[in-house]
C-alpha cells in the first residue's frame, strides 16, 4: 500500500503519475479518504500492483487531517508482519 502519496491542496491524481504511481480503479472509501487499486511505475517500464490511499479533497486543506493522514502512514511504515500490508510512501 502506498499512503501519503495522496492528494493535498493544489494537487490531484495527475500528480501521482509524476510521483511514479497510476490510479487504476477505486476499491472503496471511508470517512477520511479513498483506496484505489494502482500501479507503481518503475524503471524500464516495470509495473508493480499496489493500493493507493488518497485523502478526501475536502479534507486536504485542513492541516489537522493532513497530519493525521501522514502520521497514519508513518506509523504503518514501521510495522512489519505477514498479515499487515506494507506501506512504502
Amino acid at each position: 500500500m502506498s499512503m501519503g502519496v495522496g492528494t493535498t491542496a493544489g494537487s490531484g491524481p495527475g500528480c501521482l503519475r509524476k510521483a511514479g504511481y497510476e490510479l487504476v480503479y477505486r476499491l472503496g472509501e471511508g470517512g477520511m479518504g479513498e483506496v484505489w487499486a494502482g500501479a507503481r511505475l518503475g524503471l524500464e517500464g516495470a509495473i508493480k500492483p499496489c493500493a493507493i490511499k488518497l485523502i478526501r479533497p475536502a479534507l486536504a486543506g485542513d492541516e489537522q487531517y493532513r497530519r493525521l493522514f501522514v502520521d497514519e502512514g508513518r506509523v504503518a511504515m514501521m510495522l512489519g508482519h505477514a498479515n499487515i500490508v506494507s506501506v512504502f510512501d
